[in-house]
C-alpha cells in the first residue's frame, strides 16, 4: 500500500493565517486553489462583521447594566413618589 504524500497549504491575510493539509500537491494554476486564495484575501465583508460584533457587545453590556441598576431606579422613584405624598 502506497502512502499518500501530504502537503501543507498556507493562506494568509492581514488578520489571520490558515494552514490546511492536502493529500495531493496543489497546482499553482489550479482553479479551485485560485478561488480559495481569492476568497481568503477578500476582506470586503470584514468591516461589517466587526461592526456587528461591536453592536452585539454593546447591546449585551447595555442589557446587563439595565438589569443591574433597574431595581435601584425603581426604588428611587418609589421614594420620590412617597415623598410627594403617594401620588
Amino acid at each position: 500500500m502506497e502512502k499518500a504524500a501530504q502537503h501543507l497549504l498556507i493562506l494568509r491575510n492581514k488578520s489571520m493565517t490558515v494552514w490546511m493539509m492536502t493529500f495531493s500537491k496543489p497546482k499553482e494554476g489550479g482553479e479551485m486553489l485560485r478561488k480559495l486564495r481569492d476568497l481568503f484575501k477578500d476582506e470586503s465583508g470584514q468591516d461589517i462583521m466587526e461592526y456587528a460584533l461591536l453592536a452585539a457587545f454593546i447591546s449585551i453590556v447595555a442589557v446587563a447594566t439595565i438589569e443591574l441598576i433597574g431595581p435601584f431606579v425603581v426604588a428611587f422613584y418609589e421614594d420620590v413618589r412617597l415623598a410627594l405624598g403617594g401620588v
